[in-house]
C-alpha cells in the first residue's frame, strides 16, 4: 500500500533528525525527546497503518493512550522543576 510506505517512510525520517538530539544526553530535553521517540517507535513503526487507524477509531482508548503519553513527555520538565526550584 502506498500509504503504508509513505507514512513508514516520513517516520522513520523524523526519528532519524531527532534522535542524534537524544544520543548521550540526560538534560531535560533529551528525556522529553526520548519519550516521543519511544512513541514513534513502538505506536507508529511498530504499527502498521491499518492498525494505526484501527487504534484511532477507538477514541476512548486513543485519548487514553495519549493522555498518558502526554503525561510521560511533562514528567522530565516537572522532576526538573520541582527538583531546581
Amino acid at each position: 500500500m502506498a500509504l503504508d510506505s509513505y507514512i513508514k517512510t516520513h517516520t522513520v525520517w523524523v526519528e532519524s533528525i531527532l534522535k542524534p538530539a537524544v544520543a548521550g544526553g540526560g538534560s531535560v530535553l533529551d528525556d522529553t525527546l526520548g519519550v516521543l521517540l519511544n512513541h514513534i517507535d513502538k505506536a507508529h513503526l511498530e504499527e502498521s497503518p491499518g492498525q494505526q487507524v484501527t487504534d484511532l477509531l477507538n477514541p476512548d482508548s486513543c485519548v487514553k493512550m495519549h493522555t498518558v503519553w502526554a503525561g510521560q513527555m511533562l514528567t522530565p520538565t516537572t522532576d526538573f522543576l520541582t527538583n531546581n526550584c
